[in-house]
């Protein structure tokens, strides 16, 4: 039986709900998967890493890791693979 996962701050069934799911089937640190979440809201690094307060290399070294963990090579592919709804749950 799966647990179903609630994200801090976010309604549950919202688009965001499945990312929790992804990030643990793909591996992604805590970090990596905050990550994910802003990507889904925002697709620009630089606003990324001023909202988290990290550099810009931070990000851009995280979303490197991700795409190599899942296996994609664009951040829009990556984006669209989280938010798929045929993820394994884990």
């Amino acid at each position: 039986m799966h647990e179903k996962h609630e994200i801090r701050g976010y309604p549950q069934n919202s688009p965001r709900e499945g990312t929790d799911l992804s990030a643990s089937a793909f591996g992604l640190t805590p970090a990596e998967a905050r990550v994910v979440h802003a990507l889904v809201d925002e697709p620009d690094a630089k606003k990324i890493a001023e909202r988290f307060d990290v550099s810009l290399v931070t990000i851009r070294n995280q979303i490197a890791r991700m795409l190599q963990k899942t296996g994609t090579t664009k951040q829009s592919e990556l984006i669209k693979l989280v938010l798929s709804n045929d993820l394994p749950i884990l």
